[in-house]
C-alpha cells in the first residue's frame, strides 16, 4: 500500500479513544538534543576550516555542509510529526483526518534521510581521499572512489524509487484523503525496503572498516594512531544504530498499528544520522581540543605551528617537526631569543669566542614532513645542504651548525 502501510482490517481495532490516549511527545526534545550536539562538533570543524587548522575547506566540506542542513531539517520533520500526534497514538487513537498528513510527513521524512546520509557518507570518504592524496596508493584510491560512486548509485537510485513507487506520485499520501478519487497505481515497497536497509548498513561497515586498513601503512605516532582507532570504535555506534534503524522500518511496514512503530523508526533514524555527523568531526574536535583547551598536546613548544594543509597532518595539530633548543649539543650551546619575527638563534662557541646571532634554520617543503620528522634520507641530505648554503658566510658557525644537527640526528 502507498504510504508503506500494510493491508489493515479496520474492523478489528479497538474504540478509539480521542480524549485521553497513551501518548509518547518526548520526541521533539530528544531529537532537537541530538541535533544540538551534532551542529557544535560541525561548527568547530568549519571553524577550524576558516583559519586553515587542521586542513582548508575542501570537497569533504562541500558535502558535510548539505548533509547537517538535511539533518535540521529531517529534525523539523520528525518533530512536526510528534507536534502534530502522527507518531505520538496508536493508529486507533488518531483522528481519521491525519492519516493524510501523516503519510506525507512520512515521505518527507524518508527522502531528507536518502540524501542527509548520503551527502555525509560521501564527505568521510572524501575525507579519506584527502589522507592518501601524494601517497600513490592506487589501491586505496580505487576503494575510496568505488565507494563513492557506489554511495552515489544507491541514494539516486532508492530516490527515484521513493519518487515513482505510486503514479501520480501524491497518491503515496492522497490516498488516505477520503475525498480524493483519482485513479492511482503503486507498487509494493518491501523488497526495496528490504534491498536499502541492507545496503546502507553494508556502506556504514565499508565507510568504517576502509580507513582501518589505511592508516596502518601510514607513519604516524602512535597517540595519532590510537585515537584514529578511538575514532573507528565510535563509528561501530552508526552501525549499531542503523542496524536497530532497519529492525525497526521492517517492524513498521508489518505492524497494523503504523503511527505506533513509526514512532520507533524516528528515534533511531535521529540517533543515527547524529551520531554519523559526529563521528564525521571527530577529527576536528581533537585539533581544537589541544590547540584552544590545551588537552592532549604537548605542554610547551618552541615554535610556532603552521597551518596543516591536508588531513593526514589534520590528525596531528602540530604538523611540522618542532625546533626544541637543547643545551647538551656537543660543541655549541643554544638559547632561543625573541627579538626577531624570524626565531633567530644566538649560538657561543664552547671556547669563549664571540657571539652570533644565526638566522633560523630553513624548512623543506611541507609536502616531505611527516608528524615525526622528515620522511628519507634524500629529504634529510636536501635540508643539510640548504644549512650549508644559509651559513656559507660564517664558516666557523657553519661547522658547528653542520655538526649539531648531526648530533640531534643521532
Amino acid at each position: 500500500m502507498p504510504g508503506n502501510l500494510p493491508d489493515v482490517d479496520f474492523s478489528s481495532w479497538p474504540t478509539p479513544n480521542y480524549v485521553d490516549p497513551e501518548e509518547r511527545t518526548w520526541m521533539p526534545a530528544y531529537s532537537i538534543t541530538l541535533t544540538v550536539a551534532s551542529s557544535i562538533p560541525i561548527l568547530i570543524r568549519l571553524f577550524l576550516r576558516s583559519r586553515n587548522e587542521g586542513g582548508g575547506f575542501g570537497l569533504d566540506d562541500l558535502f558535510l555542509v548539505p548533509g547537517w542542513l538535511l539533518n535540521i531539517g529531517f529534525t523539523t520533520v520528525a518533530s512536526y510529526a510528534s507536534y502534530h500526534n502522527f507518531v505520538t497514538r496508536h493508529v486507533w487513537d488518531t483522528p481519521p483526518l491525519l492519516f493524510e498528513g501523516d503519510a506525507l510527513n512520512a515521505w518527507i521524512s524518508q527522502i531528507l534521510f536518502l540524501l542527509g546520509p548520503g551527502c555525509v557518507k560521501i564527505s568521510v570518504l572524501l575525507f579519506y581521499r584527502r589522507i592518501q592524496t601524494g601517497t600513490f596508493n592506487r589501491k586505496w584510491l580505487w576503494c575510496i572512489y568505488g565507494a563513492i560512486w557506489l554511495t552515489i548509485a544507491f541514494t539516486i537510485a532508492f530516490l527515484l524509487a521513493l519518487v515513482f513507487n505510486c503514479q501520480p506520485t501524491r497518491a503515496y499520501w492522497k490516498l488516505y484523503d477520503f475525498s480524493w478519487n483519482e485513479e492511482y497505481t503503486c507498487t509494493d515497497t518491501k523488497a526495496i525496503n528490504l534491498v536499502a536497509g541492507l545496503i546502507s548498513l553494508i556502506s556504514d561497515v565499508y565507510a568504517i572498516g576502509l580507513p582501518c586498513f589505511m592508516v596502518q601503512g601510514l607513519k604516524m605516532r602512535r597517540r595519532e594512531k590510537i585515537s584514529m582507532n578511538a575514532v573507528f570504535l565510535l563509528s561501530l555506534s552508526v552501525v549499531g544504530a542503523g542496524s536497530a534503524r532497519t529492525w525497526a522500518f521492517f517492524t513498521f511496514a508489518s505492524d497494523s498499528d503504523v503511527t505506533w512503530s513509526g514512532f520507533w523508526v524516528f528515534f533511531y533514524c535521529v540517533l543515527e544520522y547524529n551520531l554519523m555527523l559526529i563521528c564525521a568531526c571527530a577529527p576536528s574536535l581533537r585539533v581544537f581540543a589541544i590547540r584552544y583547551l590545551h588537552v592532549g598536546g604537548a605542554a610547551t613548544m618552541s615554535q610556532e605551528p603552521a597551518a596543516a594543509t591536508d588531513d593526514l597532518t589534520s590528525m596531528d595539530p602540530y604538523p611540522q617537526p618542532m625546533h626544541r633548543f637543547r643545551h647538551s649539543d656537543a660543541s655549541l650551546f643554544s638559547f632561543p631569543t625573541h627579538r626577531s619575527a624570524e626565531k633567530s638563534r644566538i649560538r657561543v662557541h664552547e671556547h669563549g669566542e664571540d657571539a652570533q646571532l644565526v638566522p633560523s634554520t630553513p624548512t623543506l617543503p611541507k609536502e616531505v614532513y611527516q608528524p615525526d620528522g622528515i620522511r628519507t634520507p634524500k629529504h634529510y641530505e636536501e635540508y643539510v645542504l640548504q644549512v650549508l648554503e644559509t651559513s656559507r658566510k660564517s664558516p666557523a658557525t657553519s661547522t658547528l651548525t653542520f655538526y649539531g644537527l648531526l648530533v640531534s640526528k643521532r
